[in-house]
């Protein structure tokens, strides 16, 4: 059905090494043009530099309560709402990423920078990555350093709040045995 190609639509070395030597001139002046721009478009005057914080974490101070497994847990504390607002206040990123706080949406834009600047996965064996990245390399590391604080205080407080409950409902159980111990 297809007919084979004809000797001259074939594409050849020979007539390629024709083409570049026809427009080798052209070619070098588009290849040393491509450079100069390049190296001066990512000049700090055009792009500012990044810097990124590295961690990587194992989820060991919770408990697993469900089908979830103790990183996957850990995973949704580091996206939760009250620990990227923590990080928020302790390093005013409202005015780091400027960011109007008396705007339309302000929240909706600072939670948007940070989604943009924090990355959260797990790593194949269990533990967690986060990668910060930042205009200023201490400023990453801190963050990086901080996330970790507000992540490990929001799960004691999680692991209390479970404790107490379980608390609760042994105290009631055991008044329960008391009232009928002495009927």
């Amino acid at each position: 059905m297809n007919p084979t190609p004809k000797a001259s639509e074939k594409l050849d070395a020979v007539r390629l090494m024709q083409f570049i030597v026809k427009w080798k001139k052209q070619l070098i002046y588009v290849g040393i043009a491509s450079i100069l721009i390049s190296f001066v478009f990512t000049l700090p005057v055009f792009m500012k530099p990044m810097f990124k914080a590295q961690t990587i974490i194992y989820p060991v101070n919770l408990q697993t309560y469900s089908k979830e497994t103790a990183t996957e847990q850990m995973v949704q504390l580091l996206h939760s709402e009250d620990v990227r607002m923590k990080l928020v206040n302790a390093f005013d990123l409202y005015s780091h990423y400027d960011v109007d706080s008396t705007g339309n949406y302000p929240r909706f834009e600072i939670m948007k920078r940070i989604e943009e600047n924090i990355s959260v996965s797990k790593t194949e064996f269990e533990s967690i990555e986060i990668s910060i990245i930042d205009e200023n390399p201490i400023t990453a590391a801190a963050m990086c350093d901080s996330i970790l604080s507000f992540v490990d205080q929001k799960a004691i407080s999680l692991v209390r709040v479970r404790a107490n409950e379980v608390v609760t409902i042994i105290e009631k159980q055991m008044r329960d045995k008391k009232g009928r111990l002495i009927l």
